[in-house]
């Protein structure tokens, strides 16, 4: 029905929640930086991702387990 490489496309830009399953959209945010764990929009509201900011250009997001260590 689909074309495989339309299909890899579209899949290319979605990834799976690692707390809930759900599939999101990946830009890139929402990733631990130190565990690399991705969360849906739905799941960071209530993790609560801490930013801290490096050289006050980029932001680094950790998880509450990696925060805390």
């Amino acid at each position: 029905m689909f074309d495989k490489y339309l299909i890899r496309y579209i899949t290319e830009f979605l990834k799976s929640c690692t707390d809930c399953g759900v599939y999101d959209i990946f830009n890139g945010y929402h990733i631990c930086c130190v565990c690399k764990k991705f969360y849906c929009n739905k799941c960071i509201r209530k993790l609560h991702l801490d930013v801290c900011y490096l050289d006050r250009e980029t932001m680094a997001y950790y998880c509450d387990s990696c925060n805390e260590q």
